[in-house]
């Protein structure tokens, strides 16, 4: 698939979290943060199992499905955790609290991204990988697919397991707002 193709293919994720995160963000004002941001990681991890049952032959329309789901969870986690980070410091701290939660939130895609593409390369021999990256190994058959197909599937249980792990720690961390407590006392 050529790269314009495939960027476009990342929309609906993109779409789906730009719908969801205003409103998420307005549930989080209103309702707190703890269960909104537990609920984006599940349907995140749920978004994440699904590609893990991708093939060589998965239908473009069920890779869609499985992208707006993660967009979904993504558009109801970061709102109310990013609302969450801010009301736990002093008004006059959140100029540094929003520079360190960007900061950390693009060191973490950065991260993610190198160790997915190690995790899937790693379960490729070398002479697939060279012939992958030199596009001579661009169709859909063969062992070249075979290797890669599982090295995705590696590395989206890796993701799902870590999406449910931070949904379990989401949901133990405390509900309220650590600045208004201590101001108000």
């Amino acid at each position: 698939m050529e790269p314009l193709r495939a960027g476009i293919l990342l929309i609906p994720f993109a779409a789906a979290m730009m719908i969801i995160a205003p409103v998420s963000g307005f549930l989080s004002d209103r309702y707190g943060s703890r269960e909104l941001s537990s609920l984006g990681l599940a349907v995140s991890a749920l978004g994440l199992w699904g590609l893990t049952r991708l093939q060589a032959n998965t239908t473009m329309g069920e890779v869609i499905i499985w992208l707006i789901v993660m967009g979904l969870g993504s558009g109801f986690f970061f709102s109310p955790n990013t609302n969450a980070i801010m009301g736990a410091v002093a008004p006059e701290r959140r100029g540094i609290a929003a520079g360190t939660r960007t900061m950390m939130n693009n060191a973490g895609a950065v991260v993610s991204i190198a160790l997915g593409l190690a995790m899937t390369a790693s379960s490729m021999s070398p002479e697939a990988l060279r012939g992958l990256f030199a596009g001579t190994h661009v169709d859909m058959q063969g062992i070249v697919t075979a290797e890669f197909i599982l090295g995705l599937h590696r590395t989206f249980w890796v993701s799902f397991i870590i999406s449910v792990i931070a949904t379990i720690v989401a949901l133990m961390r405390g509900s309220h707002n650590l600045y208004t407590e201590k101001a108000g006392s």
